[in-house]
């Protein structure tokens, strides 16, 4: 009797536990079922959106180098300005080459001096009196490389190439090599 007793205690906890596993996987389903709701905003849904699109969050770049910064903007009325801020303190402004710009896009070349760590953020206004400001880039700058070195090109060399060559990626060689004043805004 006390065998028979074990095995129907023995059933039925499995059954249980058989139940509670179809409740966690069907809650489970029905959780992952959910939409993500940012993904169903619009871009620009809001009267005013500014977005950091370089550098981007937890790059690292030497101290000596020019570090490329591009926002962009959008709004329902044309953008009047987009500043620059590094570290809390305003390092640029720029308004659109034209006055009536919905979506224009900025950049900026910020040459840090010192190793440390920088804050960016841009923010933008409209001619509607709307402000905005983007989500912030954490950046780190490391000791300067601290050395010069001819770097000698071939026919048939790609920046690609020369970048492999040297160790660094495109974009590194390009902040590397060329000189702030040298590169196009």
């Amino acid at each position: 009797m006390k065998v028979k007793h074990t095995r129907i205690v023995l059933f039925i906890g499995a059954g249980v536990l058989v139940v509670v596993g179809i409740i966690v996987a069907v809650g489970i389903s029905q959780i992952t079922k959910r939409p993500n709701f940012n993904s169903l905003v619009p871009e620009y849904s809001s009267p005013l959106q500014v977005k950091l699109l370089a550098p981007s969050n937890g790059g690292s770049y030497p101290a000596d180098s020019s570090i490329l910064v591009q926002t962009s903007a959008g709004s329902t009325h044309p953008i009047t300005g987009v500043e620059l801020w590094i570290n809390g303190k305003l390092f640029g402004t720029q308004k659109p080459l034209s006055a009536n710009t919905t979506h224009p896009l900025f950049q900026w070349h910020f040459q840090p001096e010192v190793e440390g760590s920088y804050t960016t953020l841009a923010r933008a206004t409209d001619s509607g009196g709307n402000t905005s400001i983007s989500i912030a880039a954490i950046i780190q700058v490391t000791a300067a490389l601290g050395y010069t070195e001819l770097v000698t090109s071939r026919a048939g060399d790609t920046i690609g190439s020369l970048a492999t060559k040297y160790g660094l990626t495109p974009v590194q060689f390009l902040q590397v090599c060329l000189p702030a004043e040298n590169i196009s805004q």
